[in-house]
């Protein structure tokens, strides 16, 4: 799930509306699975993951957006200081519609500095909890108050910095995201801030997110270009609408061969097997997967499909405010619905270890014995 602008919200809630008339566009759209539930020949030493094993193995998080990651009692905070009408059934997410409600929500209560520096702080806060040992979080640089986007991104360094600090635990990096409803100047101004404060060793690329429904990634393409020279890495959420504009967008995304994607809902054979002989990381959302998706189960969910080929992929949260979730859920959620033992769900872990852009912390983490 992407974080989506107020403006953006009216046009989005159009969603279910929009997949019934691409009835006859989805079968070509998506890649069917039909496997048995994986790992159900497991023995009694080899029992069924655990969402206690799930807390306490060392994770990584590398999908997580900063706005959709802030502590719910935050946000219900924010919203009656500013007096904005909200019902606590409001936040019982259960469909696309429940969803951007959060986010009109997020929008309306966020608007200075001084809110960041907390929801930073908590945010990593609550990833540590849940024995987070590398975080990448993303973030578009904004322009809040009398403060610029400059001051946002430099805010944001500080927090990391001071959090690293105090604790030996978890490592953060950042990303900085270009969002689709943005002009291409604004996304020049996102990637000179990525320029800028690469040498903190903390920005490690650009991201692209935002609305599915507005521009597509040829139009910021050569922003993209720059930083792949810029040596910053680049991860693009693609192939989020089941329709043909997103599936051409899927193949213009894969020709430019980011250095992970986010989400790859919907694809095709060709789609499938490209990515795979690119090798390109995956980051998948279950929760906001199965909901975006309209998927009756975790069970629908294309994870088993590139588990099977021993595809690069990585669970994540995604916006853990909207979807009710977290970290240690979110993989115990995705390995039950597939019967995973506690050694397939090590198995999963690991290779998520290799999806991590830091080169030295990936090293440290080769090193961890689950």
């Amino acid at each position: 799930m992407t974080f989506f602008s107020l403006n953006e919200i009216n046009t989005l809630l159009i969603w279910e509306m929009y997949l019934s008339k691409l009835k006859n566009i989805l079968p070509r759209a998506v890649v069917k699975h039909s496997y048995a539930r994986f790992g159900s020949s497991a023995t009694k030493k080899e029992e069924t993951v655990t969402l206690e094993f799930c807390r306490k193995a060392p994770k990584v998080e590398l999908h997580a957006h900063l706005h959709g990651c802030i502590r719910p009692s935050t946000l219900q905070e924010y919203l009656t200081e500013k007096n904005v009408k909200y019902t606590p059934e409001e936040f019982k997410t259960k469909d696309m519609k429940g969803a951007f409600r959060i986010f009109d929500l997020i929008h309306a209560a966020i608007d200075n500095l001084k809110q960041i520096d907390r929801i930073s702080e908590e945010l990593f806060e609550d990833f540590a909890k849940e024995n987070v040992v590398y975080l990448e979080l993303r973030s578009t640089p904004r322009h809040l108050g009398s403060n610029t986007a400059d001051d946002y991104v430099a805010l944001l360094l500080d927090k990391i910095a001071k959090f690293e600090q105090k604790q030996s635990q978890m490592k953060i990096r950042l990303l900085l995201s270009v969002s689709r409803a943005e002009d291409i100047e604004k996304a020049r101004e996102t990637l000179a801030l990525a320029k800028k404060y690469k040498s903190s060793g903390y920005i490690l690329g650009i991201d692209y997110s935002g609305n599915p429904f507005q521009k597509t990634f040829t139009y910021f393409q050569e922003v993209f270009q720059e930083a792949r020279d810029s040596n910053l890495k680049t991860v693009v959420h693609c192939a989020e609408l089941p329709d043909e504009k997103t599936l051409q967008e899927t193949y213009d995304v894969l020709k430019f061969k980011p250095d992970r994607v986010g989400h790859f809902n919907y694809f095709n054979d060709e789609l499938f097997n490209t990515i795979h002989e690119l090798n390109i990381p995956i980051e998948m959302c279950p929760t906001s997967n199965k909901f975006t998706m309209y998927l009756k189960d975790y069970h629908d969910h294309h994870f088993i499909k590139y588990y099977k080929t021993k595809h690069p992929l990585c669970l994540c949260t995604d916006d853990t405010v909207v979807f009710d979730t977290n970290i240690s859920e979110e993989y115990y959620r995705m390995l039950k619905a597939f019967n995973f033992t506690e050694e397939q769900a090590k198995e999963v872990i690991k290779r998520s270890y290799e999806c991590v852009f830091d080169e030295k912390i990936k090293q440290e983490l080769r090193q961890i014995s689950l």
